[in-house]
């Protein structure tokens, strides 16, 4: 495609989509007002509402968007940019620590949404719905990009 031959263009791009499947992943909530399973189960009203529920936030692929995106860009830099300069061995620890603590932080953060206490707010849970996927995606990816490019954990030992 002719875009992506325009760094500006791709690079404006990115971001967009990156937003774009963000904001999808709230849709169910927003739009349609689906309790998002499996925290939220408690305030299902039926049988009916608990499978979409399941169904629009666990199988819909609209909400793979944000982990997709990020993948491919994590393919992309091993195959263009293997050899990135990300800074001294300083910067490469700090990225590490950081992106490994993403994944832990959702899963910390989601411990607060327990289905059976309910004691959280709505803003602080569709935040967690539009970032804990990022944070995910980020996470690991950062794992595949460092270990395949040899700024493996064990490298700095």
């Amino acid at each position: 495609m002719a875009i992506f031959k325009h760094k500006g263009a791709t690079l404006l791009l990115l971001p967009c989509l990156l937003l774009l499947g963000t904001a999808i992943s709230a849709v169910p909530r927003l739009l349609y007002h689906l309790p998002v399973t499996p925290q939220e189960i408690t305030r299902t009203t039926s049988s009916e509402q608990a499978k979409k529920s399941f169904i629009h936030y666990l199988y819909a692929t609209d909400q793979l968007g944000v982990p997709f995106l990020i993948g491919s860009l994590v393919g992309y830099l091993l195959n263009r940019r293997p050899k990135m300069n990300l800074g001294g061995r300083c910067t490469q620890y700090f990225l590490w620590v950081g992106m490994v603590m993403l994944p832990l932080i959702a899963v910390a953060w989601n411990e607060h949404f327990s289905p059976l206490e309910g004691h959280f707010t709505h803003f602080n849970f569709i935040s967690w719905l539009l970032l804990s996927k990022a944070m995910w995606s980020l996470g690991f990816g950062w794992v595949v990009y460092a270990s395949a490019t040899r700024r493996g954990c064990m490298n700095f030992f």
